[in-house]
């Protein structure tokens, strides 16, 4: 009985409609319309993975409860057949790819035989067609698989080793390697969009103990974590241009703990100030440019622009609106004197024309600040969002330690506009996917 003729069957019809239809309205409950498209692709995998199980669990149930007494018995029989042979199949060619196996030709054939009968009751063929015949098959089928897979007396500690072994390399990946992240807000637009799910390379840095608010999904292990963040070893430090994940320090006055993200644009010993709505590190200018290119300034003294229209997210009220920014291209200056250009937006006019305010030097944490600029504090860097009215960033609130620093966001692996729909099916919707952004890297 092939995977396709079992899923064709009545009672996985009517499973799947049953499945289907418990997924519509738990969807509509979980993932609101208008939303930022959080988690939305995780659901989404999810959803599929709950429809093909669920079916294929739940269908032989339906098939029974359709079926009379006798053709009832068969089906279960046929089922049992079928899941056998699947099972024994799967054994045999893992074994087969094992070059130690202790395995002979003889056993492999005999392997072989027991598969083919079995996929014949499945299917109904008339030599088992009685009971008997199908009892006969079942003690066949024990047999050789006991003898070509003898059982080693300690099952459930070996699926413990195995399953342990999987965990361990899960977190050694989501703690060293590579972690999720999503964009909530509009703090980094141009750059990244709300909604994009982005990698952030977490040995960009060097290896990094996380904090208890440290490992997502598996935050249970927080009691063994310390409550700060620390790198064990550290090959180099974020540089001005980067765009990196942080755990937002406690002194941020909202959601400290969370992880955040922003562009560095200021390390270690560097002094920076805004003027004219134009960043300055260490007196040297970050020149801004239109979208196209071209330099100057508008009659009040701005930096020339491109007047843009985009939609925003205001996280306290749960709702899109749309807004315009004076969209620019600014070049930035490395310690080594190499030049990179990001895209970034200000308000016009601009909210923030100076920092620090002339007279009233702030007294934030990592940052020594006089009333023309601050310098950052060795293990600190400074961070602001390419949004820049729209970020609360290190003008607000300081640095972030570098120790905070989980990695550098290296490129978008999905993208979703929780402003438009894609699909809208009563409680069912889906957001718009940005599938042009699909592997874009991030500058």
């Amino acid at each position: 009985m092939s995977s396709l003729k079992r899923l064709l069957t009545l009672g996985h019809v009517v499973a799947f409609g049953v499945v289907l239809t418990a997924l519509y309205f738990a969807w509509g409950r979980v993932f609101s319309e208008g939303g930022t498209g959080s988690n939305v692709v995780l659901g989404l995998l999810l959803a599929l993975a709950v429809l093909w199980v669920g079916t294929n669990q739940v269908g032989p149930f339906f098939d029974e409860l359709l079926a009379g007494g006798e053709k009832r018995e068969r089906m279960r029989r046929q089922r049992g057949a079928y899941e056998s042979a699947q099972i024994l199949d799967k054994a045999a060619r893992r074994e087969r790819r094992n070059k130690k196996t202790r395995l002979t030709s003889v056993d492999f054939a005999e392997l072989d035989t027991v598969v083919a009968d079995l996929r014949r009751a499945a299917d109904g063929d008339v030599a088992f067609g009685d009971a008997a015949a199908l009892d006969a098959l079942s003690d066949r089928t024990r047999a050789v698989a006991e003898r070509a897979f003898p059982p080693e007396g300690e099952g459930f500690f070996a699926q413990l080793r195995s399953l342990s072994a999987a965990f361990a390399v899960a977190l050694a990946l989501r703690t060293f390697a590579v972690a999720p992240f999503q964009i909530p807000s509009g703090s980094m637009i141009p750059t990244l969009l709300i909604g994009d799910h982005l990698f952030v390379w977490r040995a960009t840095y060097g290896l990094q103990i996380p904090s208890e608010n440290g490992l997502g999904l598996f935050s249970f292990l927080g009691a063994v974590l310390p409550a700060k963040p620390f790198y064990f070893v550290r090959w180099q430090t974020p540089q001005p241009g980067d765009v990196v994940v942080f755990e937002a320090p406690p002194w941020v006055p909202a959601n400290p703990g969370e992880d955040w993200i922003k562009r560095v644009v200021a390390g270690p010993g560097q002094q920076v100030r805004f003027a004219d709505a134009t960043l300055f590190v260490d007196g040297r200018k970050y020149e801004q440019v239109a979208a196209d290119g071209t330099a100057g300034v508008d009659d009040e003294g701005n930096p020339m622009g491109v007047m843009t229209r985009y939609q925003d997210y205001d996280e306290r009220m749960g709702r899109w609106f749309p807004t315009t920014a004076n969209h620019k291209r600014e070049r930035l200056l490395d310690r080594e004197g190499n030049v990179a250009e990001h895209d970034i937006f200000n308000d016009l006019p601009p909210r923030t024309t100076q920092w620090p305010i002339p007279g009233a030097a702030p007294r934030l944490p990592g940052l020594r600040c006089t009333d023309e600029a601050c310098v950052v504090e060795d293990g600190f860097v400074f961070v602001m969002g390419d949004n820049r009215d729209r970020s609360s960033d290190g003008r607000m609130w300081g640095a972030v330690p570098i120790d905070h620093v989980k990695g550098k966001a290296i490129f978008i692996w999905v993208s979703v506009d929780g402003s438009e729909n894609s699909v809208k099916l009563g409680r069912f919707t889906l957001p718009r996917f940005r599938f042009e952004r699909i592997g874009m890297g991030i500058p």
